[in-house]
């Protein structure tokens, strides 16, 4: 589940904690940004860097195998990734560092992104990656009416 959604539902854990601690005091417009277009039997987003964990995790839970090449970052600690893993070991990465910059490639899902976080306060870069993922998922991020573009 993403980290906006879990909040609304009042499921607040300690991965949605980590999403804001990396700011201090203030207002930071524009989080969490994403564009969805949607076609015949897949849609494809755009994002912000801080969905990145989110939409990784979820591809984990459907998926069997994928190709996996990036970075993973745990405090200060960067650690490049190349490696063929399963759902299960994906999910762990996620888990256990507190951003992954990884590309993902697996039958009729992906994922890409940039490799370096955005500093703090800077404008927010919507394309910062993009994850074509099948309709199934699509109410992961929306309810209700059907529509082309969000």
């Amino acid at each position: 589940m993403i980290f906006i959604k879990k909040i609304f539902d009042n499921a607040i854990d300690e991965d949605v904690h980590k999403q804001f601690t990396r700011f201090s005091k203030g207002e930071f417009p524009n989080r969490a940004m994403m564009k969805i277009t949607i076609s015949k039997d897949s849609f494809k987003m755009y994002m912000s860097y801080d969905l990145i964990k989110d939409i990784a995790s979820l591809i984990a839970q459907n998926i069997e195998k994928a190709e996996v090449t990036g970075k993973t970052i745990k405090g200060k600690k960067k650690t490049e990734t190349t490696a063929s893993m399963t759902g299960e070991e994906l999910k762990k990465i996620c888990k256990e560092n507190d951003f992954v910059l990884l590309d993902i490639n697996a039958p009729g899902y992906t994922l890409k992104c940039k490799k370096s976080l955005p500093k703090p306060g800077k404008g927010l870069d919507d394309k910062f990656a993009s994850a074509t993922l099948p309709l199934n998922l699509l109410s992961e991020f929306i309810e209700g009416e059907k529509f082309k573009q969000i």
